[in-house]
Parts: structure tokens; C-alpha cells; sequence
């Protein structure tokens, strides 16, 4: 209760500024008062309030420069997630916030904790946020580490021999949101490997590549295109995750492909060449066939620019 009234938990909120000042107040406060002032809401009645304070505590944890500040939080953490006498519908709240910050140690408690969660719906909720660690942070200077961890649960889990489907499939998809050149390798050596081609984390692996957005795994991808057969799950793979990206490094890394392939190459290449979204990828590809440049294969050339010409 101190600390719901030491945050003014009793203040209205009925208007944007009410909303703001009440956010601007808590950010002010280390992550572990927040946390407390956290627990101390959970019966509370005032959801907006409750909202807000976990807004506050997943940016105050993902802006935190000293990681001594925000241990105790994750401490807490682990063990209010491990509390049987902790209900479900808390502990989701408390996923929910851990996700959204998406910080190297509250993946560690999620992914920590995953194995040991009663069926319910708490694991589809840390599943969720597993899957989107990366899809709005994969810029940050953490990329490395957050990669790493999802690596090892990886490898963590093909040891077993029998993956559970669901988290592979959600680390695959937090491998390529995260976009780390390592990552993107791991995931290209599963899509490559044809004695697991037909295996659960090879498909995982596949399908994720649509989620791929960090520039710095562009050269990675663009290395393997050369050396691919028309029909090589590889080249299309890599292939999405290059349009996916969509600035000018990454699309030219397409075109100079497309500009080598031979013409058994058409079909795949209009396949790639449709997947391009962003008005940057697009302006810079219609740029150079506007320009001619010279193409190995005509009808490459051709398959292309059909792609081009039915993007908006």
C-alpha cells in the first residue's frame, strides 16, 4: 500500500494528461519500487493504473543502464513465476511486462521458466511473448546476447531429439525478429540441412525468415544466393528475408543476384521479387530496371518486373 500511495495510485485518469503525468511519475522511480508497488497492486480494481505501472516497469527495465538496479526485479521475478500460491492470471500479467521489455535477463526468466509451467494458459502467453522479443528492439546494442540465449535453448532443444513444436517454432521466429547475423546463420544451416528438411525445426526455421528485418544479417543472406539450386528451399528463404528487410543494401543484394541467375531461376526470382514491401526496396529495384541493367537471363529479367509491376 506505501507504494501505491507513494505513486499516487489514488490520482483519476480520466484525461490524456492525467494519463501522461501519472506515466511520467512512474518512470522517474527505479525498477525495483515500481516492481514492488506492482505486487502490491494485483488486487486492485484500478486496471488503468495497474496498465500504466506495467508500462512504466517494462520501459523502466529496457532503459536501465545499471543492471545492479534491475536485478532484484528479475529475482523477484523467477520466483513470483515459480509460486504456487501465485495465481495464473497474475503471473501472465507479470509475462506480459517481461516481454515487452525485452531485455537479455527477462528473456532469461522466460525462457528459464518455460519447461516448468502447469498446462494452461500461461505457457501460449510466454510462447507469444517469446515469439515478438524482437520485433520492435532488434537495433538495440543487445542484439548479440538476446541472440545467444535464443541460440542456446536451441541447441538446448535439438539435443533432445524430439523438439516440442511450439517453442521451436517461437524461437525461430524470435531468432529472426532479432535479425543477429549468428542467428540468421543458425536458422539458414536448419533450412539447408536436407536430412532435417522434413522435421518440425526445419519448417520453423523456414517459415521465420518472413520476419526477418535487421539489416546487419543482409550480407549473410545475400552470401548464400549465388550458390543455390532454382528449387532450394535456401534461396527462397534468404531470399523473403532480403525483401523483408527492405533498405537499399538488401535489395541490391536481390538484384545483384537476380542480375547472375540463369533463366531456370525465373520462377523463384518473381517469387522473391513479390515479397517487397517497403517503398525504399521497391523505389531502388524499379530504379535499376528502369535504368537497364544488363541481366544475365531475359527471362529473369522479365519475371522480375512482373513482380514489380503488380506491387502498388
Amino acid at each position: 500500500m506505501a507504494e501505491q500511495e507513494l505513486l499516487q495510485f489514488a490520482l483519476p485518469l480520466d484525461t490524456e494528461q492525467q494519463r501522461q503525468a501519472f506515466y511520467d511519475r512512474l518512470i522517474k522511480q527505479p525498477p525495483h519500487k515500481l516492481y514492488q508497488a506492482w505486487e502490491g497492486s494485483l488486487d486492485s480494481d484500478k486496471e488503468r493504473h495497474k496498465g500504466l505501472l506495467e508500462v512504466a516497469l517494462a520501459d523502466a527495465l529496457k532503459q536501465a543502464t545499471d543492471k545492479a538496479a534491475a536485478k532484484p526485479v528479475y529475482e523477484s521475478a523467477t520466483h513470483f513465476l515459480t509460486d504456487p500460491n501465485q495465481s495464473e492470471s497474475s503471473k501472465i500479467r507479470m509475462v506480459k511486462w517481461l516481454g515487452q521489455s525485452s531485455t537479455p535477463d527477462a528473456l532469461a526468466v522466460l525462457l528459464a521458466n518455460l519447461a516448468n509451467l502447469p498446462a494452461g494458459e500461461l505457457r501460449p502467453e510466454v510462447l507469444y511473448q517469446l515469439r515478438n522479443v524482437g520485433s520492435s528492439r532488434w537495433d538495440r546494442a543487445e542484439a548479440q546476447e538476446v541472440s545467444a540465449q535464443l541460440e542456446q535453448k536451441w541447441q538446448e532443444l535439438v539435443a533432445t531429439g524430439q523438439p516440442d513444436r511450439q517453442l521451436i517454432g517461437g524461437l525461430a521466429q524470435a531468432l529472426a525478429k532479432v535479425g543477429h547475423p549468428d542467428g540468421i546463420k543458425l536458422l539458414m544451416g536448419e533450412v539447408a540441412n536436407p536430412v532435417s528438411n522434413q522435421e518440425a525445426r526445419a519448417w520453423a526455421a523456414y517459415t521465420a525468415f518472413k520476419e526477418v528485418r535487421n539489416p546487419a544479417s543482409a550480407q549473410v543472406m545475400a552470401a548464400v544466393l549465388p550458390s543455390q539450386t532454382p528449387t532450394s528451399p535456401l534461396l527462397i528463404a534468404a531470399g523473403e528475408g532480403l525483401a523483408g528487410i527492405g533498405d537499399e543494401a538488401a535489395t541490391l543484394g536481390l538484384i545483384r543476384w537476380a542480375q547472375q541467375a540463369g533463366d531456370e531461376y525465373a520462377g523463384t526470382a518473381e517469387q522473391v521479387f513479390s515479397k517487397l514491401w517497403h517503398p525504399v526496396a521497391i523505389k531502388k529495384a524499379r530504379y535499376v530496371f528502369v535504368e537497364n541493367e544488363t541481366f544475365k537471363s531475359a527471362s529473369v529479367r522479365e519475371a522480375v518486373q512482373s513482380a514489380l509491376g503488380r506491387i502498388p
